[in-house]
């Protein structure tokens, strides 16, 4: 029965913890994704034809550095390495609010960074869930890995979700109009913040969470 099953979940807090962790990161993950098109064209003032360049350069250096990545947690541990590619992309956030329309060079490195920071999401935080999972065996003596790893997969689609909640009701409150060919600068401003300062702080939250993680 799953009053059974899931009898003892809330006592796992490495459980507990590593899933908040993820949920924060998916929405932290979740705001850029969701803006990225709008900020591209309305905050850099970017052709649309520099978006499908810009996004391939993310996803292809984050499937580059899973190695790189997979290498530091062997040195450091999963949780410390997972913590050095969110600080990683916490300082690539940082610069854009100070890009000039048309920077696309600048932006280009920006997607860079934060896509190999990808890397390191795709591949430590599903390893330390299994960490997880085994302790859960452990302790409390059932075999509910399913369990687990559905849970984590609500909280990836919630994290996604909540983002979109979050970011295009902020948008429409600071009164910027993606039909608009020119928003005021107090919209653009609202567009950059949410796009990326907004992300950096919770990915700053995520990792004093994540860094002292007790299962290494």
């Amino acid at each position: 029965p799953l009053r059974a099953l899931a009898g003892g979940l809330w006592r796992n807090r490495p459980f507990l913890r590593l899933v908040g962790a993820w949920f924060l990161n998916g929405v932290a993950n979740g705001l850029p994704a969701a803006l990225f098109p709008l900020y591209v064209g309305h905050g850099l003032q970017l052709d649309e034809r520099f978006a499908g360049g810009l996004i391939f350069a993310y996803f292809a250096s984050g499937i580059a550095a899973i190695p790189l990545w997979l290498m530091l947690s062997r040195r450091v541990g999963k949780q410390r390495a997972w913590c050095v590619a969110m600080l990683l992309c916490c300082a690539a956030f940082a610069w854009v609010p100070w890009l000039p329309p048309g920077a696309w060079p600048d932006f280009l490195l920006v997607c860079i960074v934060t896509g190999a920071a990808l890397g390191a999401d795709l591949a430590l935080p599903p390893a330390l869930q299994a960490d997880v999972v085994d302790y859960d065996a452990w302790r409390f003596g059932r075999p509910r890995a399913g369990l687990l790893f559905a849970l984590w997969s609500m909280a990836t689609k919630l994290a996604l979700a909540a983002a979109v909640g979050i970011a295009f009701p902020a948008l429409d409150w600071a009164g910027f109009d993606a039909a608009a060919p020119a928003n005021p600068p107090g919209a653009i401003l609202a567009l950059t913040v949410i796009y990326a300062l907004v992300p950096l702080v919770i990915k700053l939250i995520t990792v004093t969470m994540v860094w002292t993680h007790p299962l290494t």
